[in-house]
């Protein structure tokens, strides 16, 4: 989706180019297809998705880290640690040291070799961490070493890296810079605003970017609200720079120029009892959810981790499972965040935890018995109801909206079909 409200200014920044920084396991490239650009860890990505994107149009680069190493690092390379960064618990590696050098070329090689259509450079300011008495040597070692990869590399995006610009043997992409506006603190896991001064100071630097012919490229940092996140990107393009905004980890896609749709529907099933195609998911709601244009995506709970499970990408969900299963604490879990967060309708069996139906506006007043009858009418006959076999449902909530109920052979009514805020966007 183009980003609204700015027709033709989109030319400013880069001719319309959008760009996705996205360091997630990519398990589908349907979100990435809607930027014109995208930086991704190599590790993460496939070799038939990266295809399917440069099909597509996408440029991919990838995420190489020049100044910095996670730990451990080889034997042959701990020769050249140089200190620590202990905002994201990796080495300060040394620029001069040769071990580190031809890593770092040999990398790139294997990237490109790869299929990628560049490489973004990152950490490029570590050098800066080092004592006093090195940083000049160790500036000059990094101008030297981005123009031996710019001989590998058909393009390269640099982030940050202002002061060795005009060293280069030839001007880069794209320059990056972080938190121009909306920063994050890796170490408390805090979104945080930058103050008046930082504001400009990093805007001249990035004017100085542009004004030697480079594109500048804004990374700023929000959580998970695409109004707030459109509004960002909003303030960036007038300033002339290429914006996106995502999650403090860039495990999200963001907002660029570009942004996609949420057209994702979470459904679950357990591979326990069968595979997917014959799950209750895939046979009873998959037609259902793609018949309203959405993407239906069902996941084993024997595979979730409920409490970290990313919902981002996710227009709604859709659940259809024996009341068994919403006892499982993953699933208890993953429900207790997606309640207010993500629109969610419940198909037969509701979760029997006192806190889940609380906040739900629900209750279970016991069970029908003996015929049941619908409010509305049905194609085929209701069941009998037998001891304790179907649960009987009351809202507790003045906000949710009856739309069907049920009664049975004691005159006892209960709830069928109620519209609540949980559910509003389905």
């Amino acid at each position: 989706m183009p980003l609204p409200g700015v027709g033709s200014n989109l030319a400013v920044a880069a001719q319309g180019q959008s760009i996705a920084f996205y360091y997630q396991p990519v398990d589908s490239v349907r979100e990435l297809l809607s930027y014109d650009r995208v930086v991704v860890s190599p590790a993460g990505i496939t070799p038939r998705q990266l295809t399917q994107l440069q099909t597509a149009g996408v440029q991919v680069f990838a995420y190489l880290s020049v100044g910095e190493a996670i730990a451990p690092v080889r034997p042959e390379l701990r020769q050249a640690i140089l200190a620590e960064n202990s905002s994201w618990q990796s080495l300060v590696m040394d620029l001069q040291q040769p071990g580190w050098q031809q890593h770092l070329v040999d990398s790139s090689q294997q990237l490109i070799n790869r299929g990628f259509d560049g490489l973004f450079l990152d950490t490029l300011d570590s050098y800066m961490l080092a004592p006093q008495a090195m940083q000049s040597a160790q500036r000059d070692a990094l101008a030297n070493l981005i123009n031996r990869l710019a001989a590998i590399s058909p393009a390269l995006i640099l982030n940050r890296g202002f002061d060795i610009l005009p060293a280069l043997d030839a001007k880069p992409t794209a320059v990056v810079a972080e938190s121009l506006y909306y920063g994050f603190d890796a170490q408390s896991r805090r979104y945080i605003s930058q103050t008046e001064a930082d504001v400009n100071w990093l805007k001249q630097r990035l004017k100085s970017v542009q004004q030697q012919g480079i594109e500048a490229i804004v990374l700023d940092y929000l959580p998970d609200n695409t109004p707030e996140r459109v509004a960002a990107a909003k303030r960036i393009l007038a300033d002339g720079f290429t914006p996106y905004i995502a999650d403090g980890l860039l495990t999200e896609a963001g907002v660029s120029l570009h942004y996609p749709v949420k057209r994702r529907v979470l459904g679950l099933y357990d591979s326990r009892q069968g595979p997917k195609k014959q799950s209750r998911c895939h046979r009873n709601l998959a037609m259902l959810v793609e018949y309203a244009g959405y993407v239906p995506d069902c996941q084993d709970i024997n595979q979730l981790d409920g409490a970290a499970f990313s919902l981002h990408n996710y227009a709604g969900a859709l659940l259809m499972l024996p009341d068994a299963y919403y006892q499982q604490p993953q699933v208890i879990a993953l429900l207790q965040r997606m309640l207010g967060t993500v629109p969610t309708v419940f198909i037969g069996a509701l979760p029997a935890d006192a806190d889940l139906q609380q906040r739900l506006g629900i209750t279970q007043d016991g069970y029908y018995r003996g015929k049941i009858q619908s409010s509305l009418p049905v194609l085929f006959p209701l069941p009998m109801a037998g001891e304790e076999q179907y649960p009987r449902y009351v809202s507790t909530s003045d906000s949710h909206q009856l739309i069907a109920s049920y009664s049975d052979s004691n005159a006892k009514q209960g709830a069928a079909i109620i519209k609540a805020t949980w559910a509003e966007r389905f």
